[in-house]
């Protein structure tokens, strides 16, 4: 199998001031991105996960990306050593949790205040590890995601990951 992956991001702001007799523009365009090739080792992965998953209000789930516990859209079990990319959607008017495994969470949320990260109603989270991405190795490959109890009484979420099995 061989896998391409892409990871870019671009923003545009156009700020607009009348001032006297002329009108002021700051135009910024910012866009960058992480290309990764079919293989394993920097600057390469060979394997991505993609769902759209679903929790009930206040419910969790614990998703591991190194123990084979996940497939992939071809069936095939998935069992990463480093995450290079993630990307989380949350459509939904319910606020997502996203870290806080009490052992063997990711260690991209280690150094966060209490391991976390809140995805706001109609918001994304895109994380990219660069080209060596981020070691998961010796039970770090867990990712907890939680829906707070306010806003809807279920939600559903987009979930992509991209990483490397050595």
């Amino acid at each position: 199998m061989a896998l391409t992956s892409v990871a870019s991001i671009s923003l545009r702001v156009n700020n607009i001031k009348a001032v006297d007799l002329s009108t002021l523009t700051d135009p910024l365009q910012i866009a960058k991105s992480l290309v990764l090739s079919s293989g394993t080792g920097s600057g390469k992965a060979d394997s991505v996960y993609h769902d759209a998953r679903a929790l009930a209000k206040g419910d969790s789930e614990l998703l591991n990306f190194e123990d084979g516990s996940l497939d992939d859209q071809f069936g095939d079990a998935i069992a990463v050593d480093y995450i290079k990319m993630l990307y989380i959607y949350n459509p939904w008017d319910a606020n997502l949790v996203v870290g806080g495994a009490a052992t063997s969470g990711l260690a991209i949320f280690s150094d966060l205040i209490n391991g976390k990260l809140l995805v706001a109603p109609s918001s994304m989270l895109m994380l990219t590890f660069g080209k060596a991405g981020v070691d998961i190795t010796g039970d770090k490959g867990e990712l907890l995601i939680t829906h707070e109890n306010a806003g809807a009484a279920a939600t559903s979420y987009d979930i992509v990951v991209v990483g490397a099995s050595a």
